[in-house]
């Protein structure tokens, strides 16, 4: 049974390691494609403003006098009323000088020809590319920001310069603090160029990392996989995750979300530990159990043993007292036929005597009688020596309870209080009939016995010390329920004999 157990723990353990593996999946996935969506909505959102300013910046006249101006005029019409977003828009010329921005005029002398944003555009000016800068606190706006940029025409198609816009990078850390991830181990965004732009591990937030990133996953990425779940060693940190990732649509961007691998572990772990738990307590059960039973098993034989004994040395005594009380009365009934001249009174002694045997012998055949069977037995062996003393037996005793039963012994002193209660009639009273009778109070719980003859009666005063009356007290004394025997008679008006015996309603 302990080695089933084990083994359905183990099955549970697996179950359960692959559910948490499911329901991570499934999470990190969810948010992964949630936040590629809402980053790809933003993007072509700006992208889209980019288009339009670029389209039209090729129809100006680039020899304008106040071009300046009038590119500021532009930018700042193109700005949305109220963007909390994007902090401004700016445009430099061929050369990397910053020539009109959307919320200053005139706009002060700022080179950035050496920014990632001017020289990815520089150096491929035959491509429209959609670059997103590095996290970095802008020059102009003095907030931290990423660029997005496109390059712009001339009207012969002639690289003219860089339209960017100033992407305010708090609008990133919403839209993150926007999916509930504080308890995700991680979530970030990188660029396919593998330099990190926005990382939030554990809650804290970390960006402008220079760190380049660079492994399976990436590699993943390069061969042209749009989404999908990893597992691997962050080279920043040196932790493993577990997480998913989603590439940008429309930018050359990946999100990725993901725990540390650990967490999953303690998770699994703290399931195997309550496991191994329920395991271990359920084997020390079942063992204590085992050895209750055999001591069970054991104590039980050992009471059937001194049952057995008791039975025996039970038996042996009445065996004994067969052989004192049969041998003496034989002895006796012996010794009378030697000078007897009355052979109906020598009849009825052996009677008696072959009455009282049987009535032994019905002891010893019983390990343990009820007080119905104890009766039964009475009537059975006293019935023909009534008969033979022309005593009518009315019988009535009502159906008394089975429970508890009494052992051969008691069951003997019973038998033999109510024989010489029945003897004494036969002997003595002179009566024509006998009445037993038997009743069960249950309220009390209280059997009472009752030996009623009609015939001369008895002063109870006078016979105190008869030797019948006293054996029928001491046998009751034998008995280990509580018994009494009390006798009620006047000369010429009969005799009751009644025993009282306290009798409960279970063992």
């Amino acid at each position: 049974m302990t080695l089933l157990i084990l083994i359905f723990c183990l099955l549970t353990a697996e179950a359960y390691w692959k559910r948490i593996e499911r329901d991570f999946g499934r999470e990190t996935a969810n948010i992964a494609k949630l936040l590629a969506t809402d980053f790809d909505a933003t993007i072509r959102h700006v992208d889209g403003l980019l288009l339009n300013i670029a389209s039209e910046y090729a129809l100006l006249d680039k020899t304008r006098p106040d071009l300046p101006f009038q590119l500021h005029r532009m930018l700042k019409s193109h700005l949305p009323a109220g963007s909390s977003s994007i902090a401004f828009l700016g445009i430099s010329d061929k050369n990397g000088m910053v020539i009109a921005t959307s919320d200053i005029y005139p706009v002060p002398q700022t080179d950035i020809s050496q920014s990632d944003t001017f020289r990815v555009q520089a150096q491929k000016p035959i491509h429209d590319t959609l670059y997103i800068s590095e996290p970095h606190v802008g020059r102009l706006s003095k907030q931290q920001v990423i660029l997005i940029s496109r390059p712009l025409r001339s009207d012969t198609g002639d690289f003219g310069g860089v339209i960017a816009a100033s992407y305010k990078l708090e609008d990133f850390i919403q839209l993150i603090g926007r999916l509930d991830v504080q308890d995700v181990g991680f979530v970030g965004m990188v660029g396919r160029d593998g330099v990190i732009r926005v990382r939030l591990v554990a809650g804290q937030l970390s960006y402008g990392s220079r760190i380049r990133v660079a492994g399976p996953l990436m590699s993943r990425i390069e061969h042209g996989e749009k989404e999908g779940s990893f597992l691997e060693e962050s080279i920043l940190d040196h932790k493993k995750r577990f997480g998913y990732f989603a590439t940008s649509q429309v930018s050359p961007m990946i999100t990725y979300v993901g725990y540390d691998y650990s967490y999953l572990q303690n998770e699994y772990y703290h399931v195997i530990i309550l496991l191994g738990a329920f395991w271990i307590v359920f084997s020390i059960a079942t063992f204590g159990a085992l050895f209750l039973f055999q001591r069970i098993g054991r104590l039980t034989e050992q009471r059937k043993l001194a049952l057995l004994e008791a039975t025996a040395a039970e038996r042996q005594t009445i065996l004994a007292r067969m052989h004192d009380s049969i041998g003496s009365s034989l002895t006796v009934l012996i010794s009378h036929l030697d000078h007897a001249t009355d052979w109906s009174g020598a009849k009825q002694k052996a009677t008696q005597i072959l009455t009282e045997l049987r009535l032994l012998i019905d002891s010893v055949s019983d390990t343990a009688a009820t007080l119905n069977v104890i009766l039964a037995s009475v009537r059975h062996r006293m019935a023909s020596g009534l008969e033979h003393a022309n005593l009518k037996l009315n019988w009535a005793v009502e159906e008394l309870p089975n429970s508890p039963t009494l052992s051969a012994q008691c069951a003997l002193h019973l038998r033999l209080i109510l024989k010489q209660a029945l003897t004494n009639v036969m002997q003595h009273a002179k009566a024509r009939s006998v009445t037993v009778s038997a009743t069960y109070d249950k309220t009390a719980k209280l059997v009472t016995i009752s030996v009623t003859d009609d015939g001369c009666g008895f002063d109870t005063m006078s016979e105190r010390g008869g030797h019948g009356i006293q054996n029928i007290r001491a046998r009751a004394k034998k008995i280990t329920l509580p018994t009494v025997v009390d006798f009620d008679s006047k000369p010429g008006k009969g005799t009751r004999v009644r025993i009282k015996i306290e009798w409960p309603e279970k063992n």
